[in-house]
């Protein structure tokens, strides 16, 4: 997966909070605005490195990034070796024919088993978001919602009881979280509804 690094903000904030607020505490908010803002959005959406696919075989454990965790899985798809030297998608797999353990295996169900031996013919793609602590965040998501995830830290560190305290300005950034939070919770609509013709 394709991080950034939530310092190339820093520089944004700076003007409304001045010397008075520290980096660390910058980050933190950052991280927390960050992990929300991909948690209610599912903005933050990878395609996970294929598997093989062993005949007969249920359960698959799946593997990405460690600076996240996986909220959802958002599409399954079962390729052939014909259409992996096509360079074609793999066939849907409806959500009836598998489970998912909330950690790192999926398990297809009576329906879903695949009944040949692919080489990396299990495609996963999957809603993220960071962890607490990690300094990273996806890369488009970053650079798509820059202004929702800095107007979400923004609008919490200005509404603090703190030197840097400024109501009117947090309000500004507030709109800023709305207008981005908006537009990736319809962009998830639309996703759901391009869908529905294949998930059945």
């Amino acid at each position: 997966m394709k991080t950034a690094t939530y310092d190339e903000l820093y520089d944004d904030m700076v003007p409304d909070l001045g010397g008075k607020c520290t980096q660390p505490l910058m980050l933190k908010a950052l991280q927390n605005a960050g992990r929300r803002f991909c948690k209610k959005t599912e903005a933050w959406i990878e395609q996970l490195d294929p598997v093989n696919l062993v005949s007969t075989q249920r359960e698959y454990v799946l593997d990405w990034d460690d600076c996240a965790t996986v909220a959802r899985i958002v599409e399954v798809r079962q390729n052939t070796a014909a259409g992996i030297a096509a360079g074609n998608k793999g066939a849907i797999t409806k959500e009836r024919f598998y489970e998912w353990d909330g950690d790192e295996t999926l398990t297809f169900l009576s329906g879903g088993v695949p009944s040949y031996d692919v080489t990396n013919g299990l495609e996963v793609k999957a809603a993220f978001f960071p962890h607490r602590q990690t300094c990273t965040i996806g890369e488009k998501v970053l650079e798509k919602y820059c202004d929702g995830i800095l107007g979400w830290a923004m609008a919490d560190l200005l509404s603090q009881n703190k030197p840097w305290k400024n109501l009117e300005r947090a309000l500004y950034f507030q709109q800023l979280r709305n207008v981005d939070v908006n537009k990736a919770m319809q962009e998830k609509q639309r996703g759901y509804k391009m869908d529905s013709t294949v998930r059945g």
